[in-house]
């Protein structure tokens, strides 16, 4: 029950034991080197730089664990008559495609995000296994810019009020470009009903004290979960169960330590 907090603290604790070693390397290297008190200085602003660089690393790392991790895991964990769900993307090529969106996002101050959103998508849907059937994207990166944009432009004006209209539209989009086999999916999801039950989720956070989660991540996702379905149904009888590894719950630790929602 408890194998992937034991794994992740592990983890944190030899990267942080490994900090420690490079700091106090570094205090020495200075100690030892510095001609005069201005050389302490020098090796301070290399090994705040060095501290910074470190856990932004040591972050990202964790993320990505938990992000790759969450996926695997509940999907190896999820099922339809017997055939089981399973993801087959890796840490290594979703970090990559994760570097690549950021920088361009960030160079570009957030006007391609949805070129970055797209790719990731594509990639999430395309390494998702039912069986022997596979989930496919048809989205295009050029359709998600008149959506984006407006939702950005009337999110600000609207002190953020608006997002949720906004998460409603991509939402739509990407799940009416998704394919299960022959099958389109569909999302009936739109802004009002969102921000009403987001609302109504928060009222029983803060009324309880936190007590009420339960319940109010019930009805939460029991709403959520009821805007999706098929355009077409697909052929489930045709599906056949496929090779299957089992993943371990590695990344649902790291997730629950770090207190990411995936």
């Amino acid at each position: 029950m408890f194998t992937g907090w034991v794994k992740a603290l592990l983890a944190l604790i030899l990267l942080e034991g490994f900090h420690q070693v490079l700091a106090e390397l570094i205090r020495q290297r200075g100690i030892d080197s510095e001609p005069g008190v201005g050389g302490g200085h020098e090796w301070s602003f290399w090994l705040d730089t060095a501290n910074l660089v470190f856990y932004l690393f040591l972050f990202f790392l964790f993320f990505m664990i938990a992000l790759v991790g969450v996926r695997r895991y509940r999907l190896s964990r999820t099922s339809w008559r017997g055939i089981r769900f399973r993801f087959d993307g890796t840490i290594v090529e979703i970090s990559k495609l994760m570097i690549r969106g950021w920088a361009i996002t960030l160079i570009s101050l957030g006007l391609l995000y949805p070129l970055h959103r797209h790719r990731f998508q594509k990639y999430w849907v395309s390494r998702t296994r039912f069986g022997s059937s596979r989930f496919y994207y048809v989205g295009k990166a050029s359709e998600l810019f008149p959506i984006w944009i407006r939702g950005f432009l009337l999110s600000l004006i609207s002190v953020g009020v608006y997002s949720f209209w906004l998460r409603a539209g991509l939402q739509r989009y990407f799940w009416s470009r998704t394919r299960l086999e022959q099958a389109q999916l569909a999302c009936n999801l739109h802004g009002w009903p969102l921000f009403r039950e987001s609302m109504i989720y928060v009222f029983f956070l803060i009324f309880s004290c936190g007590f009420a989660r339960p319940w109010a991540d019930e009805r939460y996702n029991r709403f959520y979960l009821s805007q999706f379905g098929f355009v077409q149904a697909p052929n489930l009888e045709a599906v056949i169960q496929a090779a299957s590894v089992e993943s371990g719950s590695t990344g649902e630790g790291v997730s629950s330590l770090l207190d990411l929602e995936f």
